[in-house]
């Protein structure tokens, strides 16, 4: 199998402009991903898939490969992932049959390469047709947890009103971005989505501190202060 990596980052972002080339701890946010999928001993290869040539240029200054601009019908608000993924084989002309996509967002600047090559080495071993990384939900977000309110009163989702304590409650798991997603070429360009009912789809389990995801200003901050703490320990 021939495993692609695909760095998906538009120029278009509403929360933080240009933020897949925001600056984090002294480099553009897209240099982590580009350092950590040329640290990956199983990709064959990774594209940086834009639309923006501010974007491009910094990408080419970090490694990155660029070998194509990305038209701007795949680069809406509302472009999917398998819309930039379907877009990048067109041009690549790979085979299709043969190649598993591994995507690989921007915006999760503390994922390894080795959550990386994780992934790809369960795709391979348990046969899968998608890996997505996920991290354990924190018990206080868990669905026994969570509220909503209406008329202004708080209800419970969950019919069961019984409180639990942590240790009670059952781990639940979500995406986290998905820092790493692994998926067949084949099933992309067929229209099934990633998690279909009808897919086999196998998790690939990354600690919260690898799991953080880039979408606001918040969150850049976030980072940043990680990175401080991280790096002053070393």
């Amino acid at each position: 199998m021939y495993y692609l990596g695909i760095i998906p980052a538009r120029g278009g972002s509403k929360g933080i402009p240009l933020k897949n080339i925001a600056p984090l701890a002294g480099a553009p946010l897209i240099a982590y991903a580009i350092e950590t999928a040329h640290s990956s001993t199983l990709l064959r290869r990774t594209i940086v898939s834009t639309d923006d040539e501010q974007i491009k240029k910094v990408a080419l200054e970090n490694g990155g490969d660029v070998p194509f601009l990305r038209p701007i019908g795949f680069s809406k608000d509302n472009s999917s992932a398998s819309e930039v993924i379907i877009h990048a084989l067109q041009e690549l002309q790979l085979d299709i049959d043969s190649t598993a996509v591994v995507y690989l967002q921007p915006t999760s600047p503390f994922r390894q390469s080795k959550d990386i090559d994780d992934a790809i080495s369960l795709f391979e071993s348990s046969s899968a047709d998608t890996v997505v990384s996920v991290v354990e939900v924190p018990h206080n977000f868990s669905a026994e947890s969570q509220m909503v309110i209406k008329d202004g009163s708080l209800n419970t989702l969950l019919q069961k009103k019984t409180l639990l304590s942590r240790q009670e409650k059952e781990v639940r798991y979500a995406r986290n971005g998905p820092a790493v997603l692994v998926c067949r070429a084949r099933n992309i360009i067929d229209g099934i989505p990633f998690y279909d009912s009808r897919l086999k789809v196998m998790p690939v389990i990354m600690p919260l501190e690898r799991s953080i995801d880039i979408d606001t200003p918040f969150d850049l901050k976030i980072a940043e202060c990680f990175m401080i703490i991280n790096n002053s320990g070393n």
